[in-house]
């Protein structure tokens, strides 16, 4: 009889509601949520100078992933950096889009898209990248486009390895506006220019379209001191070529097809990486074949915000203040 009557009230019992459900769920999300908090605040916390001073940024453990112009990173999810040669935003989580101002200035607006679609474990990734910039005027028309990729190998905290290759097309047809030049250079050119039809004449004469295709390997490893101080070093070299000239231009440029020697094209550099939180500045020397084309990999400054990496010392600060009650007074008068 007492197991009956159990059972009947068992059976009489409304069922747990879905709404008491919700709510313990979300305060088990609101406690994990806190627990991750306090944990985040304690090891920013630990990472604070014992002395009480200002955490800097020199001070910080290195960032391997924090260099993206010849490694597969790209930059965190919502950072932007705005260089001398090179403007680009992460879109998405190891997606990087962005642009060459020196080329827009030059009215060929270009886009370049690098994606990191391969991490194994900690230490490895790779990465593939696009590029195009289209050129359109009245005597020109240019087109080039770049694809490539890159893999990454984190061998330690303080040293990481890098390889890729990059296949380089590049074409221009049109002809040279000879009269708009002669307008132009005739202020400073004694005697009379030739008539416009003339230079029409020339210039039509002169028409050409120009196609180049490369390809080029690099290599490049960064020694990485501290979150501020690295030293990188770069070589890449272009393999394999070929170009289409015109029959007049042949005299300087020959037509040709096939690999290159090391000799020819060849790029070297070692450069000093200063990474500061907001401010990347790059000096350094180099050689290669082409006079100057070493300063390309040697001579950066840029300008980053957003992203993880920038807030983590945001927050860092944050709690040195609230540590320190005078903190905020010391950074106002620094």
């Amino acid at each position: 009889m007492l197991t009956f009557l159990f059972t009947a009230a068992l059976a009489a019992s409304p069922p747990p509601s879905s709404t008491t459900s919700a709510a313990e769920a979300k305060a088990l999300a609101r406690a994990e949520a806190q627990t991750r908090k306090a944990e985040e605040e304690a090891a920013i916390a630990a990472s604070l100078p014992e002395d009480g001073s200002r955490p800097k940024w020199h001070q910080l453990p290195p960032n391997p992933r924090g260099q993206t112009d010849f490694t597969a990173y790209t930059l965190d999810w919502g950072e932007v950096r705005v260089g001398i040669g090179n403007v680009g935003i992460s879109l998405l989580p190891g997606l990087q889009l962005s642009t060459q101002p020196i080329f827009d200035a030059l009215r060929m607006p270009n886009l370049a898209l690098k994606a990191n679609l391969l991490q194994i474990g900690p230490h490895f990734d790779g990465a593939i990248n696009g590029a195009m910039g289209v050129m359109r005027t009245d005597s020109v028309n240019a087109l080039y486009v770049v694809a490539g990729g890159t893999a990454s190998v984190i061998l330690n905290p303080h040293w990481s390895v890098h390889a890729g290759g990059t296949w380089i097309y590049a074409a221009a047809v049109g002809e040279p506006d000879l009269v708009s030049l002669a307008d132009t250079v005739d202020p400073y050119v004694e005697g009379e220019m030739p008539s416009d039809a003339t230079l029409s004449y020339l210039g039509e004469r002169l028409a050409y379209e120009v196609r180049a295709e490369a390809v080029t390997i690099r290599l490049a490893t960064d020694v990485r001191l501290n979150r501020r101080d690295s030293i990188i070093l770069q070589g890449q070299a272009a393999v394999w070529a070929w170009t289409q000239v015109p029959d007049y231009a042949e005299r300087f440029v020959h037509e040709d097809t096939g690999f290159l020697p090391f000799g020819d094209s060849y790029t070297a550099s070692l450069a000093w990486q200063f990474s500061w939180r907001n401010v990347d500045l790059r000096v350094g020397a180099g050689v290669s074949s082409v006079p100057g084309a070493w300063l390309m990999n040697t001579v950066d400054l840029a300008w980053r915000f957003g992203g993880e990496t920038r807030g983590e010392q945001g927050k860092r600060l944050r709690a040195w203040r609230q540590a320190k009650p005078d903190g905020r007074e010391q950074v106002a008068s620094r």
